[in-house]
Formats: structure tokens, C-alpha cells, sequence
């Protein structure tokens, strides 16, 4: 009796699995495309509002020579003027272009990010009304 109870207990914690708490708990989801896609476009976004800086520095810096120069602008100075105008034009464009792109990639990236969390629930429904029907977003991060 001895022996069967000794080779049941060597079988026994042979055969045991140890279970520790995180084999015990759900998977993690891990992030997937949407936060490497949103990270590129927050860097896109901060190096847009970058340049749409430089853009304005360009743009002061041009009109502040323009200023100095004088209004009218003597005649010998009009290669400086054709110059200082033409920079300060593009500086506005700079501008512009910059601070729009920056903004823009700066918001899809942020969506980008909140939409791809582990816990995000999404949910679209149709809620019919009087004269028709809207559709309702709630979303749950």
C-alpha cells in the first residue's frame, strides 16, 4: 500500500502544472497599425507646425528689411526690394502651407492613437426621428 501511495504521489507532481496568475488572465491586445500610422502623422504634424514657424520668421524678417529700406524705395535698391518681396511672399506660403499639413496630420494622429487603444469601443447606430433619422457615434476609450 505503501509503494502505490508513494508512485500515485511521484505520478501525481509529475504530472502537476504550476498556474501562476498571469497565465490565468486574458491576453493583452497589443497595438497594431493605426499607432504606428498615428505616431508617423505626429511627427509629421509637430515638423508641419515647424516649418509653418520658420514660415513666419521668414515672412517678419523680409518685411522688416522692406521697412527699413523706405517707401518709396530708391531705384538703386530695387534688386533688394524685387528680392526682400518675393522672400516675404513665399515666408506667407510657408506659412500657410505649414500651420494647414501640421494641423491636420497633428488631429489624424491623435485620432489615430485614441482609436487604436486596447480598450476602444466604437459603436454606430441609426435613431430614426420625426423627419428621418440620424446616426449617433459613441465611442469609449
Amino acid at each position: 500500500m505503501k509503494n502505490i501511495a508513494l508512485l500515485l504521489s511521484i505520478v501525481l507532481s509529475l504530472s502537476a502544472t504550476s498556474v501562476r496568475a498571469e497565465d490565468a488572465a486574458p491576453p493583452r491586445r497589443a497595438r497594431g497599425f493605426l499607432s504606428g500610422l498615428g505616431l508617423g502623422l505626429f511627427v509629421v504634424g509637430l515638423a508641419g507646425a515647424g516649418v509653418g514657424v520658420s514660415g513666419v520668421l521668414i515672412t517678419g524678417d523680409a518685411n522688416v528689411k522692406l521697412n527699413a529700406i523706405g517707401n518709396p524705395p530708391p531705384m538703386s535698391e530695387a534688386p533688394a526690394v524685387n528680392f526682400l518681396r518675393a522672400r516675404a511672399t513665399s515666408g506667407g506660403m510657408l506659412t500657410a502651407l505649414g500651420f494647414i499639413i501640421g494641423g491636420l496630420a497633428l488631429a489624424g494622429g491623435i485620432t489615430c492613437l485614441a482609436i487604436d487603444t486596447p480598450n476602444t469601443q466604437a459603436v454606430v447606430t441609426f435613431a430614426p426621428l420625426s423627419g428621418g433619422g440620424t446616426f449617433v457615434f459613441s465611442a469609449r476609450f
